[in-house]
Formats: C-alpha cells, sequence, structure tokens
C-alpha cells in the first residue's frame, strides 16, 4: 500500500501494475473491482504526495517531474479501466481544487478525508435548465436549489465538489463551489435513468437532484468564480487528455495481442497498422511530457499554460481516433464482438472524447499563433519565472 513514507521506486514499481486492470467485462453501474485496487494500494491519497503534485513542488524542475509522473498515472489507469480513469481524474481535480481555493482548515480536513478513511472526492459542474443555486438563509447556512447531470461516480463518490449560482436574496453573487458530503445524499436524489449512453456506462454519470440539501459556510469553497479562474480552468484539460490516451495504449496493446494470436504478423499492412499505431501512442506520451512543463501555473503565462493545454488535448483526441480506426481495420469485425475487450474500449473512448468545445480549443491555438509576438520557434520554448 502506498504511504507518505513510500520512495519514488517504489512508486514507480507500483505504476505498471495497473496495465493489469480489468477492462472488460466493465461493471454494469460502477468499477468497483478497479475502486477495490485503487484504495487497497492508497492511490486515493496519492496525488496528495509531494512526489505527485506539482504544487508542493519547490522549483520548476520538480514541478515538472511531479505533474508528468500525475499524468502518467492518469494514463496507466485509463489503459486499464477509462471509466474509472474518469473518476479517478475528477477525484485529483477537486483535490487539486480545493489545494488552489481551500483555507487551511478545509485543506486539513478533506486530505485526511483522503489519506486516513480512502474517501473518494468528484468534481461536478455539467447542468441543464435546473440548475444548481446556493441560498443564504443565515449567517452560517445555505440550501442548495437544482440539480447536475453527467455527475460521474453518483452514489459511490465521498465527496462532491459542485458548482452552483451564490445568491444573497435576488442577487447572484457569482459562480460558487461548495463541497456535499455523501450523507447529506439520499439514493432518491440519483436518477439513472438519465444516463443511457454509447459507452463509459460504469461511469455511472447520472443526475442528482441537490434542492433542500442544507449546508455551512465551512462547506463553501473559495469565492464567487474562483471555478472559473485561469489558467487553472483551462489548463486542467491536460489531466483527462492523458486517461484518454490510455484508452489508446490499450487498444495498441490489444491490437498486438489478438494479431500475434492469430498469426497475423506476416502481413505487412498489419505491421503498417501496428507501426503507425505506435507512432500514434508514443506521439501522446511526448504531449504529455511537453505539458508537464508547460502546463504549470506557476511558471508559465496564463496563455502559454491555456494553449498547451488546448494543443494537447486536440492532439490526444486525433491520435485516440486513429487508433481507434486503426483497430478496426486490423482487428475486423470481432473488434466490434462482445466480450472482444476491444469492443468495450472503443465505446468508452467514443464516448470520452466527446469533451466540451474542441473547435473553440483548436480555434484558441490558432488565434493565440496567428497574433503572438515571439517566433514559432519560440512560441513554446520561452520558459519564465523557472529560477
Amino acid at each position: 500500500m502506498i504511504t507518505t513514507s513510500t520512495g519514488l521506486a517504489e512508486v514507480e514499481e507500483l505504476i505498471p501494475q495497473f496495465s493489469n486492470f480489468v477492462v472488460g467485462p466493465a461493471d454494469p453501474e460502477f468499477p468497483t473491482t478497479d475502486f477495490a485496487i485503487i484504495r487497497r494500494e492508497g492511490l486515493l491519497a496519492l496525488p496528495l504526495q509531494a512526489a505527485f503534485d506539482p504544487l508542493q513542488a519547490a522549483d520548476f524542475g520538480e514541478a515538472r517531474v511531479a505533474f508528468h509522473r500525475q499524468l502518467r498515472l492518469l494514463k496507466t489507469i485509463g489503459r486499464g479501466s477509462l471509466p474509472a480513469g474518469r473518476i479517478y481524474e475528477g477525484h485529483i481535480n477537486a483535490l487539486h481544487l480545493i489545494e488552489l481555493y481551500g483555507t487551511a482548515a478545509q485543506q486539513t480536513y478533506w486530505a485526511a478525508c483522503a489519506k486516513e478513511r480512502q474517501h473518494l472526492f468528484g468534481i461536478w459542474n455539467t447542468e441543464f435548465q435546473d440548475g444548481v443555486s446556493i441560498h443564504r438563509i443565515s449567517d452560517d447556512e445555505y440550501e442548495l436549489a437544482g440539480s447536475k447531470t453527467f455527475c460521474s461516480g453518483a452514489g459511490e463518490v465521498d465527496h462532491m465538489i459542485i458548482t452552483g449560482h451564490r445568491m444573497h436574496g435576488t442577487e447572484n453573487q457569482g459562480w460558487q463551489m461548495v463541497v456535499v458530503p455523501l450523507e447529506r445524499m439520499s439514493q432518491k436524489r440519483i436518477d439513472p435513468s438519465f444516463w443511457h449512453p454509447m459507452g463509459m456506462e460504469a461511469s455511472a454519470s447520472y443526475k442528482v437532484d441537490f434542492t433542500g440539501i442544507r449546508l455551512q459556510a465551512s462547506d463553501l469553497l473559495g469565492g464567487p468564480d474562483d471555478y472559473h479562474l485561469q489558467p487553472a480552468f483551462s489548463g486542467g484539460a491536460v489531466r483527462f487528455a492523458a486517461v484518454h490516451l490510455g484508452g489508446a495504449e490499450a487498444l495498441l496493446e490489444h491490437t498486438r495481442r489478438q494479431l500475434r494470436q492469430r498469426d497475423r504478423l506476416d502481413q505487412p499492412y498489419q505491421l503498417h497498422r501496428l507501426g503507425r499505431m505506435a507512432i500514434a501512442v508514443e506521439g501522446g506520451n511526448q504531449w504529455l511530457a511537453g505539458a508537464a512543463g508547460h502546463a504549470l501555473y506557476a511558471y508559465n503565462s496564463a496563455e502559454q499554460v491555456i494553449e498547451y493545454a488546448n494543443m494537447v488535448r486536440t492532439a490526444i483526441s486525433g491520435i485516440c481516433q486513429e487508433v481507434m480506426q486503426l483497430t478496426l481495420a486490423s482487428i475486423g469485425v470481432q473488434s466490434c464482438m462482445k466480450p472482444n475487450p476491444v469492443e468495450q474500449i472503443i465505446r468508452d473512448l467514443q464516448t470520452y472524447l466527446c469533451q466540451p468545445n474542441p473547435d473553440g480549443a483548436l480555434a484558441s491555438v490558432g488565434r493565440y499563433v496567428g497574433v503572438a509576438d515571439q517566433s514559432v520557434a519560440d512560441l513554446w520554448n520561452k520558459e519564465t519565472n523557472h529560477e
């Protein structure tokens, strides 16, 4: 089990074990098996270790290594289970937001929940017309109204960060984060009928009604509109991109294995496809290595962090699409049939790739490149404040 005294060598030795995660058949409602492993190995506390947390680093070099290690961990979990990777990425994101915006008392309390009690955290922001509002009813008490959608891990997440309009009477004070503990939720608030996707069924991304839940002032995280502060808001996209890449890596592994089993490695076009897949996946690994340095908030300009993250998510999305097509061409119709694990991975990955505003992310990169004063050679190589 990972502990705060675990050395880096032991951590690095543990990470490859996650390639042995059961990819399929998936747990029908939640990746219970995967999270049993995650809890057993202490990985819910791992993002709070300095070795995996760039915010605790003393300098740029330490921060880059820690962030790269975190991205590799996300990729590895995604390789074993994309639904588990999505939920675990939300856990890291939630702990990161607490570290960025929480008070010292909040950070101490919620860190202890993750470290000592193996509690799972999540972040739920998406909503429809019946979105969440947060109403002040006394000096220290608030009441929620409305629902969230695409709540990954609903019913299993122990502490969920949700966002909503913070109301003072009729005045909207801004978009506020609050942390809701699971014990204040009842099962009847969770609507599984909302979630009928093509893939990622096991992420349990249900609709949840928060109407009537009471919170204290200590449950509010940060101030109004902190959630959307840049570059943290957009820069975090590299984390889900790392999980996506894990799905592509899993497809490469399964394709290679199945071609070997069918004695098809003597066919040059199959070798060409494997070569293209290997190049694509390794390209994704290089994007993650680049993100480890260029998407660090404290060491690069906000613009560079945002646009590099936009490049990473766009590039890895394209890599995943290419790998899926090559997998289908290599294995053929067998890749579309259960219980072949490739069938589940492709459905999960195709669904998970549907992230918000991909066109806007790409256009933003183009705009940055088009108007930048630096030469093209210096767009991403100019490191600031690294001393």
